[in-house]
C-alpha cells in the first residue's frame, strides 16, 4: 500500500541524528531530527500512542488530498518544506551537544505551523482532478475504512476533500 515513515541517519562527528517524516508521504512530509545521543529525544513516547496516531492521520489527511492536482499541490508544499528542512539542519548543526534534544523538540514544534501553512496553501488548489473509475473506487474504499478505524479522522480537516 504506502509507507508509514522515512528515516535517513547522518553519522557525522557531531552525534548521530535520524531524519524521519513519521508520515505516510516522504514526498510531502518533513523530515524532522531525531537527537539519537540524547536520552527521549524521539518523536513518541510509549505512553503517547494517542497523540502518535493523531500526528500520523493528521499527515495522512494532507497526503491524500493531494490525490487532487498533485503537481500543483506538491510544488506549493515544496516551496514551505524545502526551506523549514534547511532550518531544521542548521538548528541541529549550531546546538551544542547537550542542546541537541531541545533543538529537535522546537523542530517538530515548527512543524505544527508547517502543517497549517500547508493547509493554506493547497486549499485554493482543490478542485477535481479525473481519475478513472477503479482508482477513484479503490480511493474512497480505504478513505472509508480509514474513517471506520479512527473516526477522528473525518474530522481532522472538514474542509479538505481526498479521491
Amino acid at each position: 500500500d504506502q509507507t508509514v515513515g522515512s528515516m535517513v541517519a547522518d553519522l557525522d562527528k557531531s552525534g548521530p541524528v535520524a531524519w524521519v517524516t513519521g508520515a505516510s508521504a516522504p514526498c510531502i512530509a518533513l523530515f524532522k531530527p531525531i537527537a539519537l545521543d540524547a536520552e527521549g529525544a524521539g518523536m513518541f513516547g510509549e505512553d503517547q500512542q494517542e497523540e502518535a496516531l493523531n500526528y500520523w492521520l493528521e499527515n495522512e489527511h494532507i497526503s491524500r488530498n493531494l490525490q487532487n492536482n498533485y503537481a500543483e499541490k506538491h510544488e506549493a508544499i515544496e516551496k514551505l518544506r524545502a526551506p523549514l528542512e534547511q532550518r531544521f539542519e542548521e538548528m541541529m548543526t549550531d546546538a551544542a551537544p547537550e542542546y541537541r534534544k531541545q533543538a529537535a523538540r522546537e523542530c517538530f514544534e515548527l512543524e505544527k505551523e508547517y502543517r497549517v501553512a500547508v493547509w493554506k496553501a493547497i486549499e485554493p488548489l482543490d478542485h477535481p482532478t479525473r481519475h478513472s473509475p477503479v482508482f477513484s473506487m479503490q480511493w474512497r474504499r480505504e478513505n472509508r475504512e480509514l474513517v471506520r478505524r479512527w473516526p477522528v479522522y473525518s474530522q481532522s480537516s472538514e474542509n479538505a476533500s481526498t479521491v
